[in-house]
């Protein structure tokens, strides 16, 4: 019985171990796959090694994701390692199968693409798992895609959708189909395929990347029209990101071809902004590169394609920026152009690379790098013997040995052009090459011997070049004469070459070192070659020595005649000095116009600033001082020159902006001349503001700072104005009365003249005008003196002169009621009553500071002289409704109103205007009458 028991105890025992096991095994895998599910794989890795160290029932799927978490990490050879020992024990079908599957992808990711295949074909063949067999297809493709296996790629892909059940993922496989069929040249199929689905893909995605292969199939079939079609409809919130940033690349190449060039380099320039990862990324750059060049952005075009050049991989395409590049060297500067010459001879086709390697070696034999071309020339003769161009490589040959002095080389070289081709082109040139050689050695006389028979050659190719050198070769003899009659012949026969304005200037210049007239020739290139840099050249000369004479119109002619042409290497600063020409010519309406149109390409350049400022001054000098202001105030005070500050002082001060000014003046202080010219500015401007104390400040602060400066004696005569106009007139007088130049005598004696006005010295005063009336009637100070003459005869009851004075006093404005106003007093005083009502009449028309006086005695006139007491009552009650209770003829007027009324029995009215004169009135006397007219009429005090 005990015996049973125990037996019973180790086997519940046994049972509590395994199950505990178990339990163990279960929590430990499901750690593992919320590690692995997380991407914590070093962790899955570890737990799931545990579970398999336990041999459960867990084991298969704990080593299987032991495995993918080891493959996750990518450790990729390990994974394999782990799959393979997985499949040696895998007791569970569908983890054995998979397996396969991911041994396959270790492959793939390790680029051991034969394994690869070769375990995803083992998978699809034994594979469960459906998703994984579609997956190994695309993943076949992708490689055979890869290894540019376009048509094997294609058949994986269509598996992979026959297959499929996941119509997105089938719609990616579609594209992709049509992507290698586009890579493999098969335009036509890519298009059937993906054209009529690019609308109807449903992930705007996946349909843009349909529309980019369609696009591009268009496009290099040449239909670029429907090819721009379709890549406009790819969304624009998608041209920022890979792949479709493309096609802002394919869009310009498509511009280009239909010569909608402005458009093409907008999208080439856009693409270069995003597209640093494309694979046409330094294609754009030399397509925009090569764009540039020629235009006023070439800088920035060579730097384009310096940049491919030096960067690309592509070699094909780094012999292309390369050629271009050659190009632009191969007249000016062919020596400059050899590095990109011999980088263009990578390219792949044989009759262009031949042809690049022909045109280095032209380039070499030019800048006498004599053995670079042999060498070149040499290999091309081995390699071509039998090439139609074999006669131009042996001809090329001939001239190396002709510049390495080897003449009977060069000779037999000709001559074995002959035994080559009977009938090359290259026969008769060997006259003129043998011709060029005595030249550069200095015999004149062989050469032109030479030149002269193969001119006469009825096909000579270099006949144009023949007669220069001829040319070249009579001046050298000292033949003036005979060079200059060929030189007729070039400007008659051969004015449509390029390079003949350049012969001609040389030829010029050397001509004026032998003091010979080089207009007619001057005058040729200017005529014949209006847009050549020559053309340039002398039209700058001639505006130079017009602008040095101070000819300022001719100078400009020159200058805009310059300019009319495109593309003048010196445009901008040829402008300034059109510019500097027109306003110095007064033409300022010309700069305005111009400058406003033109394009300032740098206004922080010398160039363009000076430009902005004579923008500005021109503006100024046209009187539109609030624009030339605004343009000044662009611009900081350390760029204008200290003359033109004046100017701004003073745009600044006719928008009452001191600040600008005051800031002038201390940036001037050293510069004496211009410095008291701001200081007299500003000085002014509070002068004609009424600021009379800041006025003497600044005027005073100009004799103390700058007692030499040439506004002293201008600032002295200023200040003495305002010295009158504050009453002191000794210090006027003082100040003016050592001034002896004779251009300010009239003034001088028109500040004593007011100023003894002032001082009560009449006479002298007016014996100086009498002395000088005829100069001092035509200066600034004419109608200040007339009327102190008018009063001063006024004064003294002279009315003829009063007359006099008034007829020439009233040509300036603003004189009549004075004058009137005299007139009415002196006929008032004389009892010529209507004659003084005729001009009291006049004066009471405006409202000066006659009005009351004028308006009452017309009141009174109206009254004792017309009997007219209604108007004489209507005349003084204006007066009398005047608020000013201290003015005397106010007063008077409301006196003599209480009178009127009281007569006509409006008592009442009477009284009130009695009662207003002792109230309001601060004079005793006034309301001393008031008072005793108010009890002569017996009126009762008002009780209110």
């Amino acid at each position: 019985m005990r015996k049973i028991c125990t037996i019973t105890f180790i086997l519940i025992s046994l049972f509590s171990v395994i199950s505990a096991a178990n339990s163990s095994s279960s929590q430990l895998f499901e750690q593992g796959m919320e590690a692995f599910k997380s991407g914590n794989y070093g962790s899955s890795e570890l737990i799931f090694r545990k579970v398999v160290d336990t041999d459960d029932e867990y084991r298969d799927r704990a080593w299987f994701y032991l495995a993918r978490s080891i493959f996750n990490q990518k450790k990729y050879k390990s994974a394999i390692f782990e799959f393979n020992r997985f499949l040696l024990i895998c007791s569970t079908p569908e983890l054995c199968s998979e397996a396969r599957y991911w041994i396959a992808e270790a492959y793939f990711y390790m680029n051991d693409y034969i394994k690869a295949i070769e375990e995803f074909r083992r998978f699809i063949a034994k594979g469960i798992n459906k998703k994984l067999i579609v997956a190994s297809y695309d993943r076949i493709g992708e490689i055979y895609y890869n290894q540019e296996r376009y048509d094997e790629a294609i058949i994986e892909w269509k598996k992979a959708v026959t297959r499929s059940d996941e119509k997105s993922r089938d719609n990616n496989r579609i594209v992709k189909i049509g992507e290698a069929m586009f890579q493999n040249k098969k335009y036509e199929e890519a298009l059937d395929l993906l054209e009529p689905l690019m609308y109807s893909l449903g992930n705007i995605k996946t349909a843009s990347r349909a529309r980019l292969i369609v696009g591009r199939s268009y496009q290099l079939k040449g239909s670029h029209g429907k090819a721009l079609r379709i890549f406009r409809s790819i969304p624009d919130s998608l041209l920022k990101e890979s792949p479709f940033y493309d096609a802002r690349y394919y869009k310009a190449l498509s511009y280009l071809e239909i010569n909608e060039v402005s458009t093409a380099r907008f999208y080439l320039e856009s693409f270069i902004l995003i597209g640093e990862d494309s694979q046409w990324y330094y294609n754009s750059k030399y397509q925009l590169g090569k764009m540039l060049v020629g235009t006023r952005r070439e800088e920035e075009g060579i730097e384009l394609l310096e940049e491919v050049r030096r960067e690309t991989v592509n070699m094909e395409l780094k012999s292309q920026a390369s050629m271009v590049l050659s190009k632009l060297y191969l007249d000016s500067d062919p020596e400059k152009a050899i590095p990109y010459l011999e980088d263009s001879v990578s390219v792949n086709d044989p009759e262009t690379q031949k042809n690049t390697m022909l045109l280095l070696a032209n380039v070499y034999l030019d800048v006498n790098r004599l053995e670079d071309a042999e060498r070149i020339l040499e290999y091309l003769f081995s390699q071509h013997t039998y090439d139609e161009d074999i006669d131009r490589i042996q001809f090329l040959l001939a001239r190396v040995y002709m510049k390495q002095g080897e003449v009977e080389k060069a000779l037999a070289g000709f001559e074995k052009i002959r035994e080559l081709n009977p009938f090359s082109e290259y026969l008769n040139e060997s006259n003129y090459f043998l011709g060029k050689a005595y030249y550069e050695k200095k015999d004149y006389k062989k050469s032109i011997e030479l030149m002269q028979s193969y001119i006469n050659l009825k096909k000579a190719s270099y006949k144009y070049e023949a007669y220069r050198i001829m040319v070249q070769a009579y001046f050298k003899q000292g033949n003036i004469k005979k060079a200059e009659s060929i030189v007729q012949v070039l400007m008659k026969y051969y004015h449509g070459k390029d390079d003949l304005a350049a012969f001609l200037y040389e030829f010029a210049n050397d001509l004026q070192q032998h003091n010979g007239d080089v207009n007619r020739y001057e005058d040729f290139i200017l005529s014949r070659y209006p847009n050549s840099s020559y053309s340039g050249n002398i039209l700058i000369n001639r505006g130079d020595e017009q602008f040095k004479a101070g000819k300022y119109d001719a100078a400009a002619y020159y200058y805009r005649k310059y300019l009319e042409a495109p593309k003048r290497e010196r445009e901008q600063s040829v402008l300034l000095y059109y510019m500097i020409s027109c306003f110095n010519a007064k033409n300022y309406r010309t700069v305005v116009n111009r400058l406003n149109n033109a394009d300032i390409v740098n206004e922080s350049s010398y160039t363009g600033k000076q430009l902005k400022i004579l923008l500005a001054k021109s503006y100024y000098m046209l009187e539109a001082y609030k624009t030339a202001y605004t343009i000044f105030m662009q611009i900081p005070l350390s760029d204008f020159k200290p003359a033109d500050l004046v100017m701004v002082a003073d745009s600044a001060l006719k928008q009452d902006d001191t600040g600008t000014v005051v800031n002038i003046v201390n940036a001037v202080r050293n510069n004496n001349e211009i410095y008291s010219e701001v200081l007299f500015q500003f000085a002014a401007y509070y002068k004609k503001m009424k600021s009379y104390e800041s006025a003497m400040e600044y005027f005073a602060r100009l004799l103390i700072d700058v007692p030499g400066s040439s506004k002293i004696l201008e600032t002295r005569f200023e200040l003495a104005d305002l010295y009158i106009q504050k009453q002191k007139y000794s210090e006027a007088i003082e100040l003016v009365e050592n001034i002896d130049e004779e251009e300010y005598k009239v003034r001088k004696h028109a500040v004593k003249i007011l100023s003894y006005f002032g001082l009560d010295e009449d006479d002298k005063a007016m014996d100086i005008f009498n002395k000088h009336q005829n100069q001092i009637l035509k200066s600034m100070y004419a109608e200040q003196v007339l009327r102190q003459c008018l009063e001063y005869y006024y004064i003294r009851d002279d009315l003829d002169n009063v007359k006099k004075y008034a007829r020439m006093l009233v040509k300036y404005s603003g004189n009549t009621s004075i004058i009137n106003y005299y007139y009415a007093r002196l006929y008032l005083k004389r009892n010529m009553y209507k004659t003084a009502y005729y001009f009291y009449y006049k004066v009471a028309q405006d409202q000066s500071e006659y009005w009351e006086e004028s308006t009452y005695y017309l009141g009174l006139l109206s009254l004792h002289v017309y009997n007219n007491p209604s108007r004489a009552f209507g005349y003084l009650e204006n007066v009398a409704k005047k608020k000013n209770a201290e003015n005397d003829f106010v007063i008077k007027s409301r006196m003599l109103l209480a009178i009127l009324l009281n007569e006509w029995g409006k008592v009442e009215r009477s009284r009130e205007l009695l009662n207003t004169l002792q109230s309001d009135s601060m004079n005793v006397l006034t309301r001393v009458k008031a008072q005793n007219l108010y009890d002569y009429y017996g009126y009762k005090k008002d009780t209110k």
